[in-house]
């Protein structure tokens, strides 16, 4: 599992609006599918697009100043790692 530290000083502003973020417990390198999550976010063009002539439409863009969507694209991924008692 590796470190999120480096990068956290640049996303602490959207990590204080983001309640639960001290959950994440472990990241995964993404970056090479970057693309694909790019790809499949382009396909929501509701959330990525604002239609003609609509410029109140709300985007993912518009979150954070643009900040959230910069951190949903970036190389790791953080999520909560957790164990099942079956």
């Amino acid at each position: 599992m590796g470190s999120i530290a480096p990068h956290c000083g640049k996303w602490s502003g959207l990590f204080a609006g983001l309640r639960g973020v001290r959950m994440f417990n472990s990241n995964a390198y993404v970056g090479d599918v970057i693309d694909v999550k790019r790809h499949a976010l382009a396909a929501h063009r509701s959330q990525m697009e604002r239609p003609a002539g609509q410029e109140d439409w709300p985007v993912l863009a518009d979150i954070g100043g643009g900040d959230f969507l910069k951190w949903l694209l970036r190389d790791h991924e953080m999520f909560t790692r957790y164990e099942l008692n079956a």
